[in-house]
């Protein structure tokens, strides 16, 4: 059986821990500019440009919520938020300066995860590297959906938070890719 020596407990434990260490340090670096940073982004809706502070300001977004939207950007993950009569997308890290950083620190996560994987699996065999991402996205994606679930917000009888399917997409893609190339090192 090919896959009965794959790495998916210790993968999933790697995921789960890249996931929240990530969260962690974009809320270290987020939590003091995340009411000027939602003041800074902009959309356009039908009526014009407004920013992501205007379409929520009938609710306090928490900064734990607002830090997680910022993480869920740093994924890749557009937060949805609802307009005058549609729901608009906002990336609010994309055309940041701090974009590029939290993006490549969540990438390095992944992938020196992915290469402990492999690492600490002394008897793995040639070949195996390629699943060790496998692992980890089981122990990403879960966090992922669970999270954008947790940290949206509700306005105006919906909800104002990351897209669900793009962070089910981006909790498999990115740990299995990054996973893999840093497995790939180790190995």
């Amino acid at each position: 059986m090919a896959f009965s020596r794959l790495p998916l407990k210790r993968g999933a434990l790697y995921g789960l821990v890249a996931y929240a260490l990530s969260y962690a340090l974009v809320h270290l670096v987020y939590a003091g500019s995340v009411r000027r940073k939602l003041g800074q982004t902009t959309v356009e809706t039908v009526r014009g440009t407004t920013t992501v502070a205007a379409l929520t300001s009938e609710v306090a977004v928490p900064t734990w919520k607002g830090t997680g939207w910022f993480f869920y950007g740093a994924n890749g993950v557009p937060i949805q938020v609802p307009g005058q009569t549609r729901f608009v997308s906002a990336n609010v890290l994309f055309g940041t300066d701090w974009f590029g950083y939290a993006f490549t620190a969540v990438l390095i996560l992944l992938f020196v995860a992915g290469g402990y994987v492999t690492y600490v699996r002394t008897n793995a065999r040639v070949g195996q590297w390629k699943y060790a991402g496998v692992g980890m996205a089981l122990g990403y994606a879960l966090p992922m959906i669970v999270g954008a679930i947790l940290i949206s917000v509700p306005v105006r009888a919906a909800s104002a938070g990351p897209n669900l399917l793009l962070s089910l997409v981006a909790g498999v893609a990115i740990p299995t890719i990054a996973g893999a190339f840093g497995a790939r090192i180790a190995a």
